[in-house]
């Protein structure tokens, strides 16, 4: 028999996890329900300092983001930006305050596509470039963390047209390729998004560098990526936009013969 409800709470955590993660891998609604009410009694057992509270408040949030992904309710987003906010309060520094701090991040992130108040996206920025700054080099979150400030930049780019944001944008982009090496789970996505932020200079500056880098990195890509899934056809359609983009500057027919290639391979998926 355990003891107390501080006994009891982590173990309720870990359960409820375990059930968030399975409804990520095989989509059975019921996981989830059970994993928030797991997480709900969890939090409401931990005692104000207790030194599970940020972990457990970070796990609610979570299982709430991913039930609003789901649903699209607001309220659990709001309480998950919540919860994210008391758990990186709650936290002591160290490498977990630094995965609160990347998740509230991605909260206040979503909270901006969902309303566009740019107040969320600064605060997105301002945490994803905190979590960067203070993960160690060689760490493999570094990569996933420096993606999502470069994402985040690339929309507060957007917003102010301030072009010194996008090449921030682009040398975090670079830096998540940087340190995901061949192999690495994320890599193609990581290639494909550096790719796309070239693109988007090159719209910009018309610097035919950006342009050639971004048919490599988009090449890459799609080196990486599984043929015949949702993304080897998307990527198909990236390359092959981007050397249609070669073609309309230089009127080199390779260039054009490939992208109908691409596309038609694409069509085909």
């Amino acid at each position: 028999m355990l003891g107390s409800d501080e006994d009891r709470s982590p173990l309720l955590n870990n359960l409820g996890n375990c059930l968030r993660i399975a409804y990520e891998e095989f989509g059975d609604p019921s996981y989830l329900q059970e994993a928030v009410a797991l997480l709900e009694e969890a939090a409401e057992l931990t005692d104000p300092g207790s030194d599970d509270r940020a972990m457990i408040l970070d796990s609610l949030g979570l299982a709430l983001r991913c039930r609003y992904d789901s649903t699209g309710e607001l309220a659990d987003l709001r309480r998950a930006a919540a919860l994210h906010e008391a758990a990186v309060d709650a936290a002591v520094d160290g490498a977990d305050r630094l995965l609160y701090v990347n998740n509230l991040g991605g909260v206040r992130w979503e909270l901006y596509k969902r309303h566009g108040d740019p107040t969320d996206l600064e605060r997105a920025v301002d945490l994803f470039a905190e979590a960067v700054a203070a993960t160690q080099a060689g760490s493999p979150d570094l990569p996933m963390r420096q993606a999502n400030l470069a994402a985040a930049l690339c929309d507060a780019y957007r917003i102010s047209n301030d072009r010194a944001l996008l090449g921030r944008a682009v040398e975090m982009a670079e830096a998540a390729v940087a340190g995901s090496p061949p192999g690495a789970a994320d890599r193609a996505r990581q290639l494909s998004r550096l790719a796309e932020l070239l693109m988007e200079r090159f719209d910009v500056t018309g610097n035919l560098g950006d342009l050639d880098e971004a048919v490599t990195r988009f090449r890459q890509a799609l080196a990486a990526t599984e043929p015949g899934t949702v993304r080897y056809a998307e990527r198909l359609c990236n390359l092959g936009q981007a050397l249609l983009g070669w073609y309309e500057r230089t009127h080199r027919l390779a260039d054009l013969d490939e992208a109908v290639d691409l596309f038609t391979r694409a069509v085909a998926w």
